[in-house]
């Protein structure tokens, strides 16, 4: 029987750069951040989405954050590739909101950017008509405010399912990892977008899937494939797991032509990697 094991994951940081110290004013919200779950949709399935408020330890101490669905980070969406889905977005924050689904080659009307698509306002909704064409991963998060929103929680990932069986190597599971950093001050995340130049900062503390205290658990003699994404606002990072040996499989536009062992994977800002752990047996 196969033993089961906890791992840390290391995030080495690869650009070190000063980070600001400002203020972040949010709403009162009693809401704690629930566990991020995995939804399955079907062809033609219609989904609610919604981003509000919530409150999640960090540093030990309560923090005001924001997240889709209360989760951070939101749900994992997995969908079969060629299907076609609608998300039925609400805005349940005190500021504008637009849902960009990051990578996707969707209409141009559904790609919630200020370039084609009004800010959605407090209160307000939209209703996003997705396809997925390709295979891979591929992420959702705001394209208004998001220096505040995204850094504060406001991500989830589309897992694309290929037609092709064996469109990547075989694996024992799948799980989904956001690499992202928070400014604490004092004890408290602080943020001002409006003192940002070029709508960056660096944060003091590295959060794997929206928490300072990350851990996974996997069998030994078993293939683990991490979809690794970087939601960072301005932040490389230099991703490995000490004592795994892990093979680079794909990236940003599905499956590499030939995979190739790495000892680490860096990823720039919003930049995804296909990464298959194994995990000895000794």
């Amino acid at each position: 029987m196969s033993k089961k094991i906890t791992f840390s994951i290391l995030i080495f940081i690869v650009a070190i750069g000063s980070y600001l110290i400002f203020g972040n004013k949010l709403l009162n919200q009693n809401s704690v951040a629930k566990d991020t779950t995995v939804v399955t949709l079907k062809d033609k399935d219609v989904y609610n989405l919604t981003a509000s408020y919530v409150t999640k330890i960090i540093k030990g101490k309560e923090q005001k954050m924001l997240a889709y669905n209360d989760s951070i980070p939101g749900p994992t969406i997995r969908i079969q590739q060629g299907s076609e889905i609608t998300i039925n977005f609400k805005n349940n924050t005190d500021t504008p909101q637009l849902l960009h689904s990051h990578g996707v080659r969707m209409d141009n009307q559904y790609d919630g950017s200020q370039m084609v698509q009004k800010e959605i306002p407090a209160g307000g909704s939209f209703t996003y008509k997705l396809k997925f064409p390709d295979a891979g991963v591929y992420w959702y998060h705001p394209h208004a405010g998001e220096v505040v929103g995204q850094a504060l929680g406001l991500y989830g990932a589309f897992v694309v399912e290929p037609s092709n069986p064996d469109y990547f190597p075989k694996v024992n599971e799948e799980q989904t990892l956001f690499l992202s950093d928070v400014p604490v001050v004092n004890g408290v995340i602080s943020i001002n977008a409006n003192d940002h130049a070029l709508m960056g900062h660096y944060g003091n503390v590295m959060l794997v899937n929206g928490s300072d205290t990350y851990s996974l658990s996997a069998l030994q003699g078993e293939v683990m494939r991490l979809y690794v994404i970087n939601s960072a606002n301005v932040r490389p990072f230099n991703f490995a797991i000490s004592g795994a040996k892990m093979k680079l499989v794909g990236g940003d536009n599905g499956a590499y032509e030939k995979a190739t062992f790495v000892n680490s994977v860096v990823l720039a800002p919003s930049e995804r990697a296909i990464i298959d752990v194994y995990f000895p047996t000794v």
